[in-house]
C-alpha cells in the first residue's frame, strides 16, 4: 500500500496577481513559482490506497523554475504518520501502509541549503481513507446517485447490447468498406482514431457515439474507432467464442466506424505500436487529402468545434505534432522505468538513454497527415517500443525533425483538475462523458458538477463476467 505525488506545473502569465502566502522566504521577482497547492484528495473526500497525492502549481516559466528549484526538496506530510521528500524535479513520493481513517496533508518545499527550511506550505486538506471494499460500495453508490440525477441508463456490455438488438430488431446497417469505396465520403478536415479493446469497452464506445461523436459530422471530422482481432484468451468454448465474434460484427455493421481485423494486428497493450501505425497506413490511403490525424482514447471528451478552430489557427498542415507534453506537465524531463513488472517497462536493450526524448501523452495527439504518411511508408523499419505508442511517435517523428508543440487545452483528469476552457480532457468514466455532454448541452459550464471519483472511476467487464451475465 503506497501514496506517491506528482507535481503539476502550469505556465503562467507575469501579470498574475499573486498572495504573499506562496512567496514566504524569496523574494517575489526572483521566484519563479506563482502558486501551489493540493489538486487530490479534496477537503471532505473518501479515498483508498494506494492514493494519488497532485499538486498544482503555476511558474512563470519552466526554464526559471528547474534552476531555482533544482537543488531542493518536495515534501508531503501526512499529520500523525510520517513525512517523505524527494528532489523537487523528481517528485513522486511513496508512504506505506498509512491506516484507515481520517488524515490530514499538506505539501511544502524544502530548502537543503536553509536548514530545510519550508517554502509554499500548502493549506491543509483532509480526507478520510476506507478499505477497498468500503470504497467499492461508496463509489457504486456515487455513481448510482450521479446516473439518477442525469437520468441515465446503465451501461451495457457488448453481448447485452447485441441481444437487446435481436430483440428489437437492427435498424439501419452502415458498412464502412462500402461508403469509403463508393466515395460516398466527404473529404474531412480532421479524422480520429479512438483506442479501443474490442470486447471490454463496448460502454466506452457507446458514451463517445452518444454524446461529441455524434457532432463530428457538422465540424467534417471522421471518428473511427480502433479495435484489432479480439483477444479470446479468457473464453475457452468455441460456442462462447462465436457469441463475442457474432456480436463485434453487428456492432461494425450497425454503427459503420469499427476497424478491427482490417488492421491486421492483435488486441494487446504490449503490441499498441502496431495498432497505431496501422491506423496510421489506413488514414494515409484512405484519408489523403485529410490535413490532420488525431490519436485518441477512448475515455477522453473531445470539444471537437474548438479542436477545429485550434488546428485551423496554426498557419499550417504540414510537420504538425500537437499534443500534452510530458515535461511541460511536470516540469522535468521523464526518464526510462525499468521495472519490467510496470506497464510502461522500457527495456534498456530497446532504449538505452537515460531521459526521454520530448513525447505528447497518448491519451490525445495530433498529427499533420505528412507526419502519419511518413510512419505509414516506413512502417516496416520503425520500431516500437515495447507498446509505448506515444513515446515511439514521438521518437519516429524525430528522425522527421518535426518537434512537438504543447497545448494546455488537453487534460488528464487523475494529473490536473478540471477546467472549463479544455479542448479534450482524458481518463473519464462512460459516466464522466455523459455529465460533461449533458452540461455543455444544458448551457452549463464545462466542469460543473466535478465528482473526481464518479468522473473517472470505471471498471470494465470481463469477458467471463459477461458471459455470466448473458447465460443467466
Amino acid at each position: 500500500m503506497f501514496v506517491y505525488l506528482r507535481f503539476l506545473v502550469f505556465i503562467a502569465a507575469a501579470s498574475v496577481v499573486v498572495h504573499a502566502a506562496f512567496l514566504q522566504d524569496a523574494p517575489e521577482a526572483e521566484d519563479p513559482i506563482l502558486k501551489f497547492q493540493i489538486n487530490h484528495p479534496q477537503n471532505g473526500s473518501v479515498v483508498t490506497l494506494p492514493l494519488k497525492v497532485s499538486c498544482r502549481m503555476s511558474v512563470k516559466s519552466i526554464e526559471l523554475y528547474s534552476t531555482h528549484y533544482a537543488g531542493m526538496l518536495a515534501c508531503i506530510e501526512i499529520q500523525d504518520a510520517e513525512t517523505k521528500c524527494n528532489p523537487v524535479l523528481d517528485s513522486d513520493i511513496v508512504f506505506h501502509e498509512l491506516p484507515e481513517g481520517q488524515h490530514t496533508v499538506r505539501a511544502y518545499i524544502a530548502n537543503r541549503s536553509e536548514g530545510g527550511a519550508r517554502r509554499h506550505l500548502t493549506e491543509t486538506v483532509t480526507f478520510s481513507i476506507v478499505s477497498a471494499t468500503e470504497f467499492e460500495e461508496y463509489t457504486e453508490d456515487l455513481v448510482r446517485r450521479s446516473r439518477e440525477n442525469l437520468k441515465l441508463p446503465r451501461d451495457l456490455d457488448i453481448l447485452e447490447w447485441a441481444q437487446q438488438q435481436h430483440v428489437q430488431g437492427q435498424g439501419a446497417r452502415h458498412d464502412l468498406d462500402a461508403a469509403l469505396s463508393s466515395g460516398d465520403v466527404d473529404v474531412p478536415r480532421l479524422v480520429i482514431g479512438i483506442k479501443t479493446a474490442v470486447l471490454s469497452n463496448f460502454p466506452r464506445r457507446q458514451a463517445i457515439r452518444e454524446t461529441w461523436g455524434k457532432q463530428t459530422t457538422l465540424s467534417r471530422v471522421k471518428v473511427i474507432f480502433l479495435g484489432c482481432s479480439p483477444s479470446m484468451v479468457d473464453v475457452d468454448d468455441e460456442r462462447h467464442q462465436q457469441l463475442f465474434r457474432e456480436a463485434v460484427a453487428l456492432e461494425k455493421v450497425v454503427y459503420g466506424d469499427f476497424l478491427t481485423g482490417e488492421l491486421n494486428c492483435e488486441d494487446s497493450y504490449r503490441l499498441l505500436t502496431e495498432k497505431v501505425k496501422a491506423f496510421y497506413q489506413f488514414a494515409a490511403t484512405t484519408f489523403p487529402q485529410t490535413p490532420y490525424v488525431m490519436i485518441a482514447d477512448d475515455d477522453v471528451y473531445l470539444r471537437v468545434e474548438k479542436l477545429v478552430s485550434l488546428l485551423d489557427g496554426l498557419g499550417s498542415t504540414r510537420r504538425i505534432y500537437l499534443g500534452q507534453a510530458w515535461n511541460s506537465v511536470f516540469s522535468r524531463t521523464p526518464t526510462p522505468v525499468r521495472d519490467e513488472f510496470h506497464k510502461n517497462y522500457l527495456p534498456r536493450e530497446q532504449y538505452p538513454m537515460r531521459e526521454l526524448l520530448p513525447y505528447a501523452f497518448g491519451a490525445h495527439y495530433v498529427i499533420s497527415m505528412d507526419c502519419a504518411r511518413f510512419i505509414s511508408k516506413n512502417s516496416w523499419r520503425l520500431r516500437g517500443l515495447n507498446g509505448l505508442e506515444d513515446l515511439s511517435v514521438g521518437l519516429w517523428l524525430l528522425t522527421m525533425q518535426v518537434p512537438l508543440k504543447h497545448t494546455q487545452a488537453f487534460s488528464h483528469l487523475t494529473i490536473q483538475s478540471c477546467r472549463n476552457n479544455l479542448i479534450s480532457f482524458a481518463e473519464l468514466s462512460p459516466l464522466g462523458i455523459r455529465a460533461i455532454h449533458a452540461n455543455l448541452l444544458r448551457g452549463n459550464e464545462f466542469c460543473d458538477g466535478f465528482d473526481r471519483t464518479t468522473w473517472n472511476q470505471y471498471k470494465a467487464p470481463s469477458p467471463r463476467e459477461m458471459l455470466s451475465a448473458a447465460l443467466v
